[in-house]
C-alpha cells in the first residue's frame, strides 16, 4: 500500500481504543518473563512504544525496529534514549494521524531488515497510530509489541488475515494530501 498522510474519522476513532491481540496483564516486572518466553524463535520484532522498547532491550530481546515518542503515558521523558547499534531516524507523526513521513521511515526500516540493520525510529508527535501501516508492510510471522498503561503488553502477529483488516482500516481513514 502507498504511503499517505491519514488522519483517524470519528467514527474510526471508536474502534482505535479497543486492544487486539494478546494482551499480557501485569506489572512490568510481572511481564517480562513472559515476554521472554513468548518471542523465543521470532525472527522479526517490531516495539512501539518508550517503556516497551527499553522493556525489550532490557531481557536481551534486540527488535528490529523501535518506534518512541519520547513519551510514557504522554509526558515528556527527560530525555530521549539512544540504544546501542540502532540507526536513529527521526519523523514527525500528530496524534490521530499516520503522516507520509512516518509511514516511508517504516517502510525504509523494514526494507534494512535485509541488510540486518536495525531501526530506532524516534517520532516527534505521537507514535500510538504507527502500529497500523506496521501491520500492513511487515512480513507475515512479524511479532508487533506495544503497551496498554497500566495493563500490560500487547502482542500482535502480523498475518494476511491483519494485514486485510489494517489495509480495509486505512482505507476508511481521511487522507491529507
Amino acid at each position: 500500500m502507498k504511503p499517505h498522510n491519514l488522519i483517524l474519522t470519528p467514527e474510526l476513532r471508536k474502534t482505535s481504543k479497543s486492544p487486539s491481540g494478546k494482551l499480557i496483564k501485569g506489572t512490568i516486572e510481572e511481564t517480562k518473563p513472559i515476554l521472554l518466553e513468548l518471542l523465543k524463535g521470532t525472527k522479526i520484532i517490531v516495539a512501539v512504544g518508550d517503556v516497551t522498547a527499553e522493556v525489550l532491550i532490557s531481557i536481551g530481546i534486540k527488535p528490529y525496529i523501535l518506534i518512541t515518542d519520547g513519551k510514557t503515558k504522554r509526558e515528556e521523558l527527560s530525555e530521549w534514549k539512544r540504544y546501542e547499534g540502532y540507526k536513529e531516524v527521526r519523523a514527525k507523526n500528530e496524534a490521530g494521524e499516520i503522516s507520509k513521513e512516518a509511514w516511508l521511515s517504516i517502510q525504509q526500516a523494514i526494507s534494512d531488515f535485509s541488510d540486518n540493520i536495525r531501526t530506532h525510529l524516534m517520532i516527534e508527535g505521537e507514535e500510538d497510530m504507527l502500529v497500523v501501516p506496521l501491520q500492513v508492510d511487515l512480513p507475515d510471522g512479524s511479532i508487533i509489541i506495544f503497551g496498554m498503561p497500566n495493563e500490560g503488553a500487547v502482542i500482535r502477529s502480523v498475518n494476511s488475515e491483519t494485514r486485510s483488516f489494517y489495509v480495509d482500516y486505512l482505507s476508511k481513514m481521511k487522507r491529507l494530501d
